[in-house]
């Protein structure tokens, strides 16, 4: 049996998750109210510089970009800026370049809140004294009056999750190292400095003695100080920053914010001179576009990877062969060419405090209305459209889901998809123009449920789908309003297929799968029902494929081309083809030695009878009873415990839902604690992707049993932890896990909790 993946810990810092930065990512410094001002000679910014002050606040820099000098004394220094620098006027500031720096200053002031106490609560102080020097910290919040780092260094251990994140706060100051040594922020287990970040309440002073790394974006309030005037060792930020209500001060200090496009050498996106830390970006690492006066980057002949990039206005992106992008797009130019390129979309998405949020993919990234000539979608924690976008040779479904919102994907004529499956389809509208037939790879909360036209008559019309898991009564779609020919419609599914340009009519053909259309006997009867506006209206069955069963799956044509569109389900012609019970709820609650349960269905068609089945172990159900059919409505069925020797201190519950040709199906499991000690369970985030937090509150230490359990009553995976009183947390790897409803079951020595959870 697998294992749970189980932390457990009572000084455990709790999650963390990470703030947007907005334009904010393609700054290395930000300076606030305050300026910015350069006290040494080889001070180099990998990314822009900004303050929402005057330009005359910039001391001791030069614009990477025009070569501007930002200096008001004669023979100071020119640090080096290789994204280019924003601010208010007199000259070179001006309102364009205040009018980014604005919105950049309330990006960061929204990031700072998003890592504060009061948003991300709970942080601990692992030392208790504020001094993170010579410790070793996973992943998570920590909280002190101040932190410092000066006994040693600081390492931060992903444990080989490079989506792990830090957030340290300090509502006071932050001090690494000292005017003696410096100290560094040193990253292992395949952590990234981009995901650590400092809140900083009174300013920070980073290596007075100059030297050290420093990893992380540090968010102030005050000001911040790197290194000491006078100084010529080399001080590295892996990170960035933003200082929002005072100023910053550096001394001889590189920046890796980004890797910048110089464009020095030519326009190929794979020389290494072309860019500002003179490699090519690797996919990690953040890159920033910005208006170079020189040329352009174009990426060809090889496949090129980064993580966030950001391309400013003025700017451009051309794409011939492959670029894989890890994280967001922040397109400001609006001038990102890919019409012959293939863009892949790889992340693992960001994590927040709703999960991990997936990569957006933004409208208007790409020119020519938004168009892709390729595009692959490669991330677990799924895509989403932030607009429109149109793929005009082939789409591909590689690993996760794209949700399109009420934006479109839009596949253009002779254009082509690949790669669908249960867990790998678009979640939303699709659009397919052009005079071939079509599957539109569609589905919805777990279920990939492909839709099929016959070929349109034109190359400029276009149909448009969607699919939903859900009830046809919950969209006013009666189920029980039925045309000539149908005796039933599914409860469970529909798709919305429209005509949205031309007159073409098309075949329709509808998929089936046991697992979410429900039980289908016999193909013969089965129907394509669509919906007139006020009934189901049959529209046939020339053509079907698959099987009938216990296995059922397969597809059914319509008799012939149709001329009307919108909601499709499927049907029947008589009673033969059960489609589904809905069981829409399902309660146990006890009364002295009684349990009285209850639960209510609709659309019972060959449904014989209800099993009720208990279990006091969690693992072994036995039948205790039977309940004959009505055709729908509400049941309700009293356990008397007395029987049961010894007393449980808990129970579990679930219905078997058994047909007239004997399949069956299963319920959701209730538990019901009898003598409570472990007295609270939280799961969250759920939905879950990848980490499932469990939260837990015991009025005793004891050993427990935590169980992962399907809706068929299988236990996927077990684990034994000994917790402590009070409140405790785990965590569960829910990676391997389909996409589905999960019960999570926690058993002590006298009690049992339950939650669902799923897994998207």
């Amino acid at each position: 049996m697998a294992l749970l993946t189980t932390t457990i810990s009572f000084a455990q810092a709790p999650p963390a998750y990470a703030p947007s930065l907005g334009n904010a990512a393609s700054f290395a410094v930000f300076g606030g109210g305050g300026g910015v001002t350069n006290q040494g000679a080889n001070t180099i910014l990998h990314g822009s510089l900004g303050t929402t002050s005057v330009s005359t606040t910039i001391t001791g820099f030069k614009d990477g970009i025009t070569g501007t000098p930002y200096t008001t004394a004669a023979g100071a220094n020119n640090g080096d800026v290789k994204g280019g620098i924003f601010s208010d006027v007199p000259a070179p500031g001006d309102a364009v370049s205040f009018a980014f720096a604005s919105k950049t200053f309330a990006d960061i002031n929204t990031a700072y809140l998003a890592i504060s106490p009061a948003t991300q609560p709970g942080g601990i102080d692992p030392n208790n004294n504020g001094e993170l020097g010579g410790l070793t910290l996973t992943p998570g919040v920590y909280k002190s009056v101040t932190f410092k780092i000066t006994n040693t260094d600081l390492t931060l251990d992903a444990k080989g999750d490079p989506n792990a994140v830090w957030v340290f706060q300090t509502t006071a100051a932050l001090t690494v190292g000292n005017t003696v040594s410096a100290r560094s922020v040193i990253m292992t287990g395949g952590g990234l400095a981009r995901n650590v970040y400092w809140y900083v309440g009174s300013g920070a002073v980073i290596n007075g003695a100059g030297g050290g790394i420093m990893s992380g974006n540090i968010i102030s309030s005050a000001a911040i100080t790197t290194s000491t005037a006078g100084l010529a060792a080399q001080t590295v930020i892996n990170g960035r920053i933003l200082c929002l209500n005072a100023g910053v001060t550096l001394v001889n200090t590189t920046v890796n914010a980004c890797d910048t496009w110089t464009g020095v050498s030519s326009n190929i996106w794979s020389t290494a001179t072309n860019w500002s830390r003179g490699s090519v970006p690797i996919a990690s690492e953040e890159v920033l576009i910005p208006n170079v006066l020189t040329t352009k980057p174009v990426v060809s002949s090889t496949t090129s990877s980064l993580f966030n990039l950001t391309i400013y206005s003025g700017s451009a992106l051309t794409v011939t062969s492959t670029l894989q992008i890890g994280g967001f797009i922040n397109n400001l130019g609006n001038a990102f060419d890919a019409n012959n390129g293939t863009i892949t979309m790889n992340g693992v998405g960001t994590v927040t405090k709703n999960g991990v949020d997936p990569q957006v993919i933004p409208a208007s990234t790409f020119t020519n209305s938004n168009t892709v000539q390729n595009l692959i979608i490669s991330n677990p924690a799924n895509d989403s459209l932030g607009g429109n976008i149109n793929v005009s040779n082939l789409f591909t479904l590689s690993n996760g889901l794209l949700k399109t919102g009420n934006n479109i994907l839009i596949i253009g004529n002779n254009a082509t998809t690949s790669g669908a499956s249960n867990v790998r389809y678009v979640d939303g509208n699709l659009r397919k123009v052009g005079n071939q037939a079509f599957t539109f790879p569609i589905g919805n909360l777990g279920k990939y449920a492909p839709i099929t036209i016959s070929a349109p008559s034109t190359v400029t019309d276009h149909f448009t789908a969607s699919y939903s898991f859900s009830n046809p009564n919950n969209s006013s779609y009666l189920t029980t309003s039925l045309g000539s020919g149908l005796n039933k419609v599914s409860s469970t599914e529909f798709w919305l297929l429209n005509r949205t340009n031309g007159t073409s009519n098309v075949d329709v053909t509808l998929s089936f799968d046991i697992a979410r259309s429900g039980g289908v006997s016999s193909l013969a009867d089965l129907r394509v029902a669509g919906w007139n506006g006020s009934q189901w209206l049959n529209q046939g069955n020339t053509n079907t494929t698959g099987n009938a069963g216990n296995n059922a799956s397969g597809t059914i044509k319509s008799n012939a081309a149709l001329a009307a569109f919108g909601p499709f389900t499927l049907g029947s012609s008589t009673v033969n083809n059960t489609l589904p019970v809905n069981l829409f709820s399902f309660t146990a609650q006890q009364q002295n030695s009684n349990i009285a349960l209850g639960w209510q269905t609709t659309n019972e068609v060959n449904t014989s009878h209800f099993n009720i089945q208990r279990s006091v172990d969690g693992v072994n159900f036995k039948t205790i009873g039977k309940v004959a059919t009505k055709g729908g409505g509400a049941y309700g069925y009293n356990d008397d415990l007395t029987s049961v020797i010894p007393q449980p201190a808990s129970v579990l519950y679930r219905l078997q839902v058994v047909d007239n040709d004997g399949s069956f199906t299963y319920s959701k499991i209730v538990a019901l604690s009898l003598n409570s000690k472990l007295q609270t369970l939280n799961l969250y985030p759920n939905p879950v992707k990848e980490t499932l937090f469990v939260q837990l509150n015991s009025a005793k230490a004891e050993k427990i049993t935590l169980q992962v359990i399907d809706m068929q009553g299988k236990v996927l995976q077990q684990q034994t932890a000994q917790i402590g009183l009070g409140n405790v947390s785990l965590t569960i790897n829910a990676t391997a896990f389909a996409k589905g409803t999960y019960t999570l079951l926690v058993k002590g020595s006298e009690t049992m909790l339950q939650k669902q959870f799923v897994k998207e």
